[in-house]
């Protein structure tokens, strides 16, 4: 179990490590922070823009442990709609990173909310809202 952790914080490090590179070469869009509510109080997440806005990073920590058969659903937001970016689990310490492919570039999107949903249902919004970012750019 130990060895575990100790493999599971090795990852961790080596992602803030590249978040900290991310972070401070200008050509990445600053990333945008997600806020925690009633569902997750003590997880945060940041969504990273690359600098062709064609994909993003999403990295997670302190999520709540999904039950068996739920995962997470990240969706970026548009005016009036919700588009898919990307269905994820956490690992036992609620950590996740996620790449995520932007259909159409970062500008057509306004905001970023992280959902929990039974696996494999139908793309809608229906899932309980655990994280949401105000702006992704």
């Amino acid at each position: 179990r130990l060895a575990e952790a100790n493999v599971a914080l090795q990852s961790a490090m080596r992602d803030q490590r590249w978040l900290t590179y991310v972070t401070f070469n200008r050509n990445w869009e600053s990333p945008s922070w997600f806020r925690s509510g009633s569902e997750a109080p003590t997880a945060q997440g940041q969504l990273i823009v690359n600098p062709g806005k064609d994909r993003a990073v999403l990295i997670v920590d302190g999520m709540p442990e999904l039950a068996e058969g739920y995962e997470y659903r990240l969706w970026l937001v548009g005016p009036g709609w919700r588009w898919p970016g990307a269905d994820f689990k956490v690992n036992d310490y609620g950590y996740a990173r996620v790449d995520v492919a932007l259909a159409a570039g970062v500008e057509q999107f306004t905001n970023a909310v992280i959902t929990r949903q039974q696996a494999g249902t139908a793309r809608d919004a229906s899932g309980i809202e655990v994280l949401t970012a105000p702006a992704i750019r």
